[in-house]
């Protein structure tokens, strides 16, 4: 085997061809160029990929067809995120649901305490009843682990 990165490999194949080359089409070429056997080739593959998603200088045309970035223009392969959410999705809560949100910042922030009814009084009323810590909130006390 080898001792080049997948990736430098990778680089220089795409440039040999002088196109994009599907995922698997280009695995077996890096494969063969650093001599890479099959049991260490599957040990490597999900490596490889991540590489080549994470490196700056690939991009993925789509169906996992990939090239080098600087041959495409940035609106062709740039994926602009917010289409993938709404403003609907973000106002699709009713009013239970913002009430309950409120009601869990304000006790976030240590506005909130309740009495025993389960009325909810904030501090300045006079209410002295200790706070809880986050070990005691989340059942970690000393007797528990």
């Amino acid at each position: 085997m080898k001792d080049e990165s997948m990736i430098s490999v990778a680089e220089r194949i795409l440039r040999a061809e002088g196109g994009s080359l599907k995922f698997p089409e280009l695995w077996e070429k890096v494969k063969k160029e650093l001599e890479i056997d099959s049991i260490e080739a599957d040990r490597r593959i999900g490596h490889f990929y991540t590489d080549l998603s994470m490196a700056g200088g690939f991009v993925n045309l789509g169906e996992n067809v990939w090239d080098l970035r600087e041959r495409h223009k940035f609106d062709k392969v740039h994926l602009d995120t917010n289409a993938f959410y709404s403003d609907a999705e973000e106002r699709d809560t009713d009013a239970v649901e913002e009430a309950e949100e409120a009601e869990y910042d304000a006790s976030v922030r240590g506005s909130l305490n309740e009495d025993e009814e389960g009325e909810p009084n904030s501090d300045e009323e006079g209410d002295n009843k200790p706070r809880e810590n986050a070990s005691d909130l989340l059942g970690i006390s000393g007797d528990n682990y």
